[in-house]
């Protein structure tokens, strides 16, 4: 008995040392947090006045999404049985499902099909035009517009509210490195709830249902999206302190021309080695599936409710201040300021050494 509590009270010794040393982190989320630094040392070297910028912090530079603002749409109510005796645009079968169960206790993405196919079947249905009664006209013509006017308010409530958008939308403070997997099922999911949510409801087939409960089986609350958000902001900050550094030194103008620090030619290798190897092919990555995904992202959630939140003008756009044009403009500056430095420094591509 005392030797399995001595195992594991080593197997908790070596976990927290681990942690401590950051033996699970990789090859890229190391170099991400180190790689400021490795300019910034070199910097100080030189200049002796280089800031030292403090590490990433979520808390600092991440927006909460407040789903709770977005309300449930509201429900229509009829007499039961006054509602099941219509015959007309197969009412029995969708009053029946919504108060069988299974249909009380809808999932959002369950209810939001329910809706969409009762909709579609109201606005395509000719029998309300030419109905038994004068009463259950009424009825169905009653139900149309409710369902008309409350299906944005469906839309926007499954975008604030499922699984599937809290995934998105939810803090995750985790890099995102090259994941093919996620990021397909990711596109897949994004371009099925597209032709939902974009299509007009009495054109939807039965193919692009299918293919958004097909997309969702997939994505399975797919961290890919949050974890591409999350790390569009650490690499610009991350560019961003680097290039404080290469930008302050430059501006010493440190090179004579018979005379070359020996820290700026290792600060080119810093820029061969560790940016050119490992960490611009992972900026290129980011570029690409952020391009392909955005499209998708700014589409769907224009909802005004969810419009008019900080995280959607941060996250969910491509519009001045958003995470991808701050990504894009760190991405373009921190490439300006080590060519400058270089150039200043006669090593440059274009001078021979």
């Amino acid at each position: 008995m005392q030797s399995k509590v001595d195992l594991i009270y080593r197997l908790l010794i070596l976990l927290i040392c681990c942690q401590l040393a950051a033996c699970f982190d990789t090859p890229l989320e190391n170099e991400w947090a180190e790689y400021p630094n490795r300019v910034h040392n070199l910097v100080t070297k030189i200049t002796d006045t280089a800031k030292n910028r403090p590490p990433y912090s979520l808390n600092d530079n991440q927006l909460d999404f407040e789903s709770t603002a977005i309300q449930q749409p509201e429900s229509l109510t009829i007499p039961f049985t006054q509602a099941l005796s219509i015959n007309a645009c197969n009412m029995q079968q969708y009053i029946g499902e919504r108060n069988s169960s299974l249909g009380k206790v809808h999932s959002h993405d369950s209810r939001l099909v329910y809706e969409l196919r009762f909709l579609r079947e109201l606005l395509n249905c000719r029998d309300i035009e030419y109905p038994a009664s004068q009463t259950q006209q009424q009825i169905l013509q009653e139900i149309k517009k409710h369902k008309q006017q409350q299906w944005p308010n469906q839309l926007s409530y499954f975008l604030a509210h499922s699984k599937q958008s809290n995934a998105i939308l939810r803090r995750h403070a985790k890099l995102l490195e090259h994941d093919n997997i996620g990021f397909a099922a990711s596109k897949n999911y994004l371009q099925a709830l597209f032709e939902i949510s974009k299509t007009q409801p009495q054109a939807i087939t039965d193919a692009n249902i299918e293919k958004f409960e097909r997309s969702i089986a997939q994505f399975k609350q797919n961290k890919f999206i949050a974890r591409l958000f999350y790390t569009l902001e650490l690499t610009q900050y991350q560019l961003t302190t680097a290039a404080e550094s290469i930008n302050e030194l430059t501006n010493l103008k440190p090179c004579k021309k018979t005379h070359k620090p020996l820290e700026v030619v290792y600060l080119n290798n810093v820029l061969i080695k560790y940016y050119g190897q490992v960490l611009q092919p992972h900026l290129t990555y980011l570029q690409r599936v952020y391009k392909e995904l955005v499209p998708l992202i700014e589409s769907i959630w224009q909802a005004p409710a969810i419009q008019q939140q900080a995280f959607a003008a941060r996250y969910l756009t491509t519009a001045a201040g958003s995470v991808y044009q701050d990504f894009e403009n760190a991405v373009n500056s921190h490439t300006k300021s080590w060519q400058k430095l270089l150039a200043q420094c006669q090593m440059s591509p274009s001078v021979q050494n």
